[in-house]
This record gives C-alpha cells, structure tokens and sequence, in this order.
C-alpha cells in the first residue's frame, strides 16, 4: 500500500509512516499529548521545521564544513566500533544439544524451593499463647481464635500467612512451621514479635523443574557464556595484530 504523504517541503517528503515512528519514539511524558490531533499537529510542525533547517544547511553547504565533518567522522567511528562488537557477538551460535546438555549436568540447579503455607496467631504474653493454645487443643476452631485474639494483620484471613520459602520468615518461626506436617500445631513459638502459635496448612517440597521451563533461561546463559569467551578471543587476536602503547601514569591527571 502506498505510504501517504502527510506534508511536503520542496523536495523533502513527511509520510504518514513516518509521523508513526515520530509518535512512537516521542518521550513518555510527551505520549499522553500527542494522542490528541492537536498534539500530532504540534508533532508535525516539529518534523516540517526540522526538514527546512536541514535544507536550509545543505544550502548553506554546513555539510562541507570541517567542523562538521569531523562531527561526523566522530560519529562514524563510535557507530562502526558498536556495529565491529556486534558483529563478533552475533556470530557465536548456540545449539539445543549444548543447552540440553547443561541441563542434564545442573538438574540439582533446577529446583523449586520448599514452601509452606502456615496461619498463626500472635499475641504479646506467654500466658495468653498457652491459654489459647489449651483451648485450640480441646477443640477451638483455629481460625476463628486467630481472627479475635491475634495481634498480626493475617488475623482478617484467620492467621493465614500464604505460602512463604526458607528465609522469607524469622528463624524460629520458619523453623517451627517447617517443621510441622499439615495439620499439625505447633507449641508456643517465641520471636521478636511476640508468642505464635503456628500451624502448618500445606507444604510443598523441592521439585525439579522441567527442561521447557528452564530453556530460555540456560540459553541465555550459555549465549553470554559463549559471547564473552568470543569476545576475549577475539580481542586477543587484535592485539597480536595492532601495535598498542600505553601510558597509565597519564590517568593520574585526570
């Protein structure tokens, strides 16, 4: 389909691709207003003003300049080492044997950790914790005693905490449920926060995790694994081929 031409000056063509491009790579602060017409308006105007000074430049022959061509000489060489690094980058190649491979060696690497899902409820004395621990064993409902005497927010959801892992909880917390079948209640658990008493819901041991899961993952590990030993290769070679002289000293006057 032909690209239709939005505004013309002389010879410089503005299509509408191009105004969609302008729009997309706009500042985020700027998107907002340039949704509305007026604001492609302004966008627009912008794009007109910028091919008349770039005409009027040519006109003026700024181009020939030694100024700006040693600008553009600058900007030449930073864009030819960008493009030099990437083209060693691209060239390394990773199959799916060495990513399979990887997996087969590291499946210990590849585990979900061991989580538990416990609820508890907290209060700020012993002899409270051990009362209500009394009545929980001769029947209490949990929940229902988590949701009027607990002192922590979970108490909305009867002491329900959710599922945590290793090192999310207090040491003695995390031990006292962990160490719980489900169902099970615990004693009276002391931490900086008060009396608990803890009981375990669910526990979810450690899993492997499937090759499909892990996939893109290993891969770009092994990718940057490869890319920096082609790189450091690579760099190798070009100082054996170039005469380099360096002055460290030189960096103290900076």
């Amino acid at each position: 389909m032909e690209n239709k031409i939005v505004a013309q000056v002389d010879d410089r063509k503005i299509t509408l691709e191009d105004v969609k491009k302008a729009l997309v790579y706009s500042p985020k602060e700027h998107q907002e207003a340039l949704k509305t017409i007026d604001g492609k308006k302004g966008l627009l105007n912008q794009m007109v003003i910028q091919e008349m000074v770039y005409l009027n430049a040519i006109e003026k022959k700024y181009d020939q300049e030694e100024a700006f061509i040693t600008e553009m000489e600058n900007l030449k060489a930073v864009k030819l080492k960008e493009y030099g690094i990437n083209k060693i980058l691209n060239g390394v190649e990773l199959t799916e044997e060495e990513i399979r491979v990887f997996y087969d060696g590291h499946k210990e690497s590849f585990k979900t950790e061991e989580t538990a899902r416990a609820s508890h409820i907290l209060v700020d004395s012993e002899e409270e914790a051990e009362k209500l621990l009394k009545e929980i064993k001769e029947g209490k409902d949990f929940a229902k005693t988590a949701e009027v005497y607990s002192k922590c927010p979970s108490k909305a959801n009867g002491g329900d905490l959710g599922f945590f892992s290793r090192g999310k909880m207090v040491p003695e917390f995390e031990e006292a449920a962990l160490n719980l079948n489900p169902g099970e209640i615990s004693g009276i658990v002391k931490t900086q926060f008060g009396y608990h008493i803890v009981k375990l819901i669910e526990k979810k041991e450690p899993e492997n995790l499937k090759y499909e899961q892990v996939r893109n993952k290993i891969s770009d590990y092994l990718l940057g694994q490869k890319r920096n030993v082609a790189f450091s290769q690579k760099t190798e070679e070009l100082r054996k081929q170039y005469k380099i002289e360096v002055n460290d000293e030189l960096l103290n006057e900076i």
